[in-house]
């Protein structure tokens, strides 16, 4: 019973989430253009696919070693005055974590005890959303910097270690263990091909402020976060208009 209404309250959370998401203009359009492939007669605004590596690191948790994982969503571009664009990042999977994680008592319920103190992979995996200001230092070159929230959808911890018995490959969910949210900051540089119009590549550090356990025998932890992703824009037709303006 506790199972079914932890899984209820994490999806009626993830719903009120994406209702006040839909609010915003640019991101309901983005997510319409994506599904459906229309054009949106939106000026001054750009959508796209994001698809990215990350490498992600659990800070204070006494590990060092990465976990590698890979983000998938869209983005949605306002240019702004001044060089300024606010750009909106939505990442349907965004992987957090690290590699190499001690486990003690205190991380697990219902574990093995042959398992703890052994090192593990812990994999936790959000929906993240990333309003960034972006300054246009050349019109194919920006930095930015904005807030970041994250919900989880899954979290695990994965075994992988030699025992008496031989080699163990074990994953174990642990509900109690990790918070539904998560947040922080986000710097991103960019480069644009085509003035700005065309392919661009991201990098962004993203540091967490909140720590990720819920117990508070548990130190304090948070992500943080070093993605690379390429943008793959889906020009609508005002921007094939502001395009051809410009030549």
């Amino acid at each position: 019973m506790y199972i079914l209404k932890y899984f209820i309250m994490k999806k009626v959370l993830l719903l009120i989430f994406l209702v006040i998401l839909s609010f915003s203009t640019a991101h309901s359009q983005a997510l319409l253009l994506l599904i459906f492939g229309k054009d949106i007669n939106i000026p001054h605004t750009s959508f796209g696919a994001q698809l990215g590596v990350n490498a992600s690191f659990l800070t204070n948790s006494g590990s060092t070693n990465p976990f590698f994982g890979y983000s998938l969503g869209a983005y949605s571009e306002v240019k702004l005055k001044n060089k300024l664009n606010l750009v909106n990042f939505i990442a349907f999977k965004f992987n957090g974590g690290s590699k190499d994680v001690l486990v003690t008592q205190k991380d697990v319920e219902g574990i093995d005890t042959n398992l703890l103190n052994k090192e593990v992979t812990r994999k936790m995996s959000y929906f993240n959303l990333a309003p960034i200001i972006q300054y246009n230092i050349t019109h194919s070159f920006s930095i930015g910097l904005g807030p970041y929230i994250s919900i989880l959808t899954n979290n695990k911890d994965m075994f992988d270690t030699t025992m008496a018995g031989g080699e163990v490959h074990y994953v174990h969910k642990n509900k109690n263990l990790i918070k539904l949210f998560d947040a922080g900051l986000a710097f991103d540089i960019q480069y644009a091909f085509r003035k700005g119009n065309g392919l661009r590549i991201n990098l962004r550090y993203t540091q967490g402020f909140i720590n990720i356990y819920k117990s508070s025998e548990m130190p304090f932890t948070w992500n943080s976060i070093i993605s690379a992703g390429v943008g793959i824009p889906i020009t609508s037709k005002a921007k094939k208009i502001e395009e051809q303006e410009k030549k």
